[in-house]
This record gives C-alpha cells, structure tokens and sequence, in this order.
C-alpha cells in the first residue's frame, strides 16, 4: 500500500527536497511524495518541488485549518511531513488528521528534550534549518559552561501535537559538532 505524503515548507527545502527524493525513489519504503504546500508563494522550496516534480502550491493563509484540510484530502494523503514550516499548525487540522488516521510529523533540526540546552519555538520564530544550529553554537560559545558536555546537536522527528515541538520523537539523531564542521 502506498503512503501519500504531503510536504509543509516555509523555507529553501532542503529537508523536503531529501526526504520527496529518497520517497520517490523507493528508498523509503511504500512513502511517496505527492504534494508541496509552500506558506509563502517566493520561497525556495516550491522550486526544489517542481524539480522532483511533485504537485506544488503557496498556501493563502497557512494558519486556516480549511486551507491544510482541502489539500490534504484533495492528494488523499496518508501522511503530513512539516519540514520548517513555520506557522503553528491549528489545532483543528490537528484534529482532522487523528480523526482520519493522517500521521502528522514534524522534522526539528535541534536538540528539543527539557533536559538540553535547545531552541524550540512557539510558532514563527524564526528559528528553522541552519539557524537552529548557529544558535546554539552561538550560546555555547557565549556562556560559561562546560563546552564539552554539550559539543552537539540533534535532528528530531516527532509526532505534531497542540503544544510546538512537544510531540512524542519518532527518531532522534546526534551530531557531535567536532564530527560536521
């Protein structure tokens, strides 16, 4: 069985162009990319879609739960997959995807347990792909703490949930920072 995946950017793409490549050319199983929602018409990530030639379009206003809901019935998706999407998403499109079995994932590129120095946001931060990182470095090397202990950072999948970035984590990963600069 196919699982439909529908795509939410608000930045260059970069995740999204990775994870509807490696979809669409069977790496992920029975995952396909079907659709693009951009929450902005200029930003980089509809390019990267019309490249992998998936559907793409610019939300008119990303924080209408009707808006998210039409187009994740019109592609049928089976699943939605925010990749630095920056408008909290409502909590009745929430609702609408538990309700019709629609998993929900968020992709944070940043440490987000409690127990971490990290930098989760509460919607439109900001705070999305590169920046996440630069921050953190940034406050590492700006405060007196031992730098060794935290010489790291994280990509996070986790479950969308009312609260930002509070979702159960599906798959954490660590990059020690000596390892990727």
């Amino acid at each position: 069985m196919t699982i439909k995946a529908l795509h939410l950017c608000s930045g260059w793409g970069t995740t999204m162009q990775s994870a509807a490549g490696k979809a669409n050319n069977g790496e992920l199983g029975d995952i396909r990319s079907v659709m693009m929602l951009g929450s902005k018409p200029w930003i980089g990530a509809l390019k990267k879609a019309s490249d992998l030639d998936i559907s793409r379009t610019a939300c008119r206003n990303p924080k209408n739960s009707k808006e998210l809901i039409h187009w994740t019935k019109k592609m049928q998706a089976d699943m939605v997959f925010a990749n630095g999407w920056l408008p909290k998403i409502p909590e009745e499109f929430i609702q609408y995807c538990r309700e019709n079995s629609i998993i929900l994932f968020n992709q944070h590129p940043g440490t987000l347990r409690e127990d971490r120095l990290d930098f989760w946001g509460d919607g439109e931060l900001g705070m999305y792909g590169s920046r996440v990182t630069a921050a953190r470095v940034k406050y590492l090397l700006n405060t007196k703490i031992q730098w060794e202990e935290h010489i790291f950072t994280e990509s996070t999948i986790h479950h969308i949930e009312r609260d930002v970035d509070r979702g159960l984590p599906v798959s954490i990963e660590k990059y020690n920072f000596t390892d990727i600069m």
